[in-house]
């Protein structure tokens, strides 16, 4: 019993120190990964465009925009890009535990999270790579770097805190650069006289997104979707999955714009049935 007990608190105290005990807000630790170089990742060289651009931002530096589940979004100086980094608290395989000498029943708990945190990992990476490779003007992503490399050469500042800075190498981080848009929300609330293009243009990318063979296991628009000028675009892509090329059917639509109806109903009431006529209008094709 006490040897058990004594293993416990030997897992416990690295489990503590790298998964619980963490420091509030943003550090270099919490995007840094220690996974190697992995083809399935490596997209290849950026194309010329994609050359320019990440040599424009790093010559700026980007400040913190804000904090979601998956990621933490730094934003350019002009506001107009934005570039994420991968929270890497639920993908680690690399602690200390690993090296000590475990009961076979700890082995296994071990094996289970390390487990956990590949399969999060690659559910993920994988949602990105579709919105990257068949999605790109439904999310505004530019580029997507998910792997270490070595021909990038190039470092990015990055401004946080008070006043604190840190410098990567962005061949060794692993990244999204995407344009910066406005929450739908806030979009409505700046231009009440365009809900029914609003509308027009939130259902046109449901519509678009389900015909390319892409499924979104998280359908809350109001935090997902923004607009980009005046056209609706995917802002937070880490639910995806590949789907067979359908049209949504009236339910797919209903629910993917419940949040959306709840906000019409509180500031835009006549759009509700607006709303609703678009949806049937739509499953009808």
């Amino acid at each position: 019993m006490k040897k058990y007990l004594f293993l416990l608190l030997l897992l416990f105290i690295p489990v503590y120190f790298t998964s619980i005990k963490r420091t509030k807000g943003f550090s270099y630790k919490k995007i840094h990964s220690r996974y190697a170089y992995d083809s399935r990742w490596d997209f290849g060289p950026p194309n010329e465009k994609q050359r320019a651009l990440l040599e424009k931002i790093t010559k700026e530096p980007f400040t913190l925009l804000g904090s979601g589940k998956e990621c933490y979004a730094f934003m350019s100086a002009d506001g107009e890009t934005v570039i994420k980094f991968f929270k890497q608290k639920h993908m680690k395989t690399r602690y200390l535990l690993n090296y000590l000498p475990l009961s076979k029943e700890i082995k296994m708990v071990r094996s289970e999270m390390l487990n956990r945190h590949r399969a999060f990992r690659n559910k993920l990476y994988q949602s990105y790579q579709i919105a990257y490779q068949k999605l790109p003007e439904e999310t505004g992503v530019l580029y997507l770097h998910l792997t270490k490399t070595k021909h990038l050469k190039l470092p990015i500042r990055l401004e946080y805190g008070n006043g604190k800075r840190v410098t990567l190498k962005l061949d060794d981080m692993e990244f999204l650069v995407q344009k910066r848009a406005t929450p739908i929300l806030d979009y409505l609330r700046a231009h009440p006289k365009k809900g029914k293009e609003a509308i027009n243009a939130i259902l046109t990318l449901l519509h678009t997104r389900r015909g390319k063979g892409v499924g979104d296991n998280d359908i809350d628009c109001r935090k997902n979707l923004g607009f980009l000028d005046d056209r609706a675009i995917q802002i937070d892509i880490g639910e995806f999955f590949p789907a067979l090329p359908a049209l949504p059917n009236k339910e797919d639509l209903r629910l993917a714009t419940l949040d959306l109806r709840a906000f019409l109903e509180e500031t835009s009431p006549s759009l509700v049935t607006y709303l609703d006529d678009q949806i049937t209008l739509l499953s009808k094709r």
